[in-house]
C-alpha cells in the first residue's frame, strides 16, 4: 500500500511537468510571448499637407489620420522613409529633405506593429516637388553721364533785302545769316515771318526749315515776303522768328527784324482798249456794223462809272443805242467787253480808216 502511494506521488509531478512543456511549445510555435505589445488596427491616413514644395528647401510634411503610434513612419513612394515625429494618434510630422528630386510622390504610412493601413482618399496624400526657380538676373545700373552745361544760342546778322524799295503788294526777298554763338548744336531750326503784320509769306510757305547749326556755325536764310496792298509808304519793319531746340528737346526762339521801304504810289485809273472785232468785215458805206471791244483798267485804283463814247470824227456813227456805252465800275486789272451797234458813214471812202473812241 505504501509502495502504491509512493508511485502516485512520482507520477503526478511527472504529468504536470509534461503538460507545462507542451504548453510552452504550443505558445512558442504561435509566436506570441507574454512580452509582446498588442495594439488596435487598422491605421488610417486621410490627408497630408503641404501639397507642393520646391527642391533646395527643407520642409515639414504633416499627415493626418487615426491610429498613429511611436512606431508609425511616413514614406514617400519612390524616395524612401522620412524622419517622423508623433504628434498624437491623429497626426504625425515628417522632415522633407532639401535634396528630394523633383517629381510627384504618393504619401504612405508604414508601421511594423500593424500591417493594415487604410487610405480612404489617396488623392489627398500626394506631394509635388518642383524645381527651384532660377535666380533673378541682375544688371549693373548704367549711370547716364552728366552733360556739361551749355545751350545753343542763335542770332541773325548780315541783313539785306532785294529790292530795297517796293510798292504796296510788291514782293521782297529777305536775306540774313543765322549764327550759333552758343556751345551746343541748335537742332530743328526754322525761320518764319511773324503773322499780323503788313507782310505775308510768298507761295503760302509759312515756315522755312533750316539745317542744324553747330556751335560757331552759320546758315544763310532767304525768305520771300509780299507787302500788303494797305502797307503805308515809308520804311517798314519785317519781323522774323527763329525757332530751335537742343539735344534734350528744350525749345528756344530768337527774333530778328528786317526793313524795306514802301514807295508812295499815286492812285489813278487807266483804261485802254485792248481788243476789238468788227462784223461784218469789210463794211459798206451807210450800212450797220457791230464793233466788239474789250476795255482794261491798268491803273491802281477802281474806275468808277466808266463810260465808252464813240467820237463822231471817224467813219462810224451812232446807231439806235446812241454813241455812249456804260462800263460800270472797273477794279484795277479788271476788263469789260461790249458790243457796239454803229452805222458806217454814207460817204466813207474805201480802204482802212481810223476810228477814235
Amino acid at each position: 500500500m505504501v509502495e502504491r502511494r509512493s508511485l502516485i506521488w512520482l507520477i503526478v509531478p511527472l504529468l504536470l511537468l509534461l503538460f507545462g512543456i507542451a504548453s510552452a511549445q504550443q505558445n512558442t510555435s504561435s509566436g506570441i510571448t507574454h512580452n509582446d505589445v498588442v495594439r488596435a488596427c487598422p491605421i488610417a491616413a486621410t490627408r497630408s499637407e503641404p501639397g507642393v514644395v520646391q527642391t533646395g528647401e527643407a520642409r515639414i510634411l504633416t499627415v493626418f489620420g487615426s491610429g498613429f503610434s511611436e512606431t508609425t513612419a511616413v514614406r514617400l513612394s519612390g524616395y524612401g522613409i522620412l524622419t517622423t515625429t508623433l504628434v498624437n494618434t491623429g497626426a504625425v510630422t515628417a522632415e522633407i529633405p532639401a535634396n528630394v528630386p523633383p517629381g510627384n510622390y504618393n504619401v504612405r504610412i508604414v508601421d511594423p506593429s500593424c500591417g493594415t493601413i487604410d487610405y480612404p482618399q489617396p488623392d489627398k496624400l500626394r506631394l509635388i516637388v518642383n524645381f527651384a526657380p532660377l535666380p533673378t538676373a541682375t544688371f549693373a545700373e548704367f549711370e547716364i553721364p552728366t552733360p556739361f552745361p551749355g545751350a545753343p544760342s542763335l542770332i541773325a546778322r548780315n541783313f539785306s533785302t532785294s529790292p530795297q524799295t517796293i510798292p504796296p503788294g510788291g514782293t521782297v526777298i529777305l536775306l540774313f545769316d543765322v549764327f550759333n554763338q552758343g556751345n551746343r548744336t541748335a537742332e530743328g531750326v526754322s525761320a518764319s515771318l511773324d503773322s499780323g503784320g503788313s507782310f505775308l509769306s510768298a507761295g503760302g510757305q509759312l515756315t522755312t526749315v533750316l539745317p542744324d547749326v553747330l556751335p560757331g556755325g552759320t546758315v544763310t536764310v532767304a525768305l520771300t515776303a509780299i507787302a500788303a496792298q494797305t502797307a503805308e509808304p515809308g520804311p517798314a519793319s519785317i519781323p522774323v522768328t527763329i525757332n530751335y531746340r537742343d539735344f534734350n528737346g528744350e525749345a528756344y526762339s530768337a527774333k530778328a527784324t528786317l526793313s524795306v521801304t514802301i514807295e508812295r504810289v499815286v492812285e489813278s485809273t487807266q483804261l485802254i482798249l485792248s481788243r476789238y472785232q468788227i462784223s461784218p468785215d469789210p463794211v459798206l458805206p451807210g450800212k450797220p456794223v457791230t464793233v466788239k471791244v474789250t476795255v482794261n483798267n491798268t491803273g491802281n485804283t477802281t474806275a468808277l462809272q466808266a463810260l465808252l463814247r464813240v467820237s463822231g470824227e471817224g467813219v462810224l456813227l451812232a446807231g439806235q443805242q446812241g454813241d455812249s456805252f456804260p462800263l460800270a465800275d472797273l477794279l484795277p486789272g479788271a476788263a469789260a467787253t461790249l458790243d457796239l451797234p454803229l452805222i458806217v458813214k454814207p460817204d466813207a471812202k474805201a480802204g482802212p480808216q481810223s476810228q477814235p473812241f
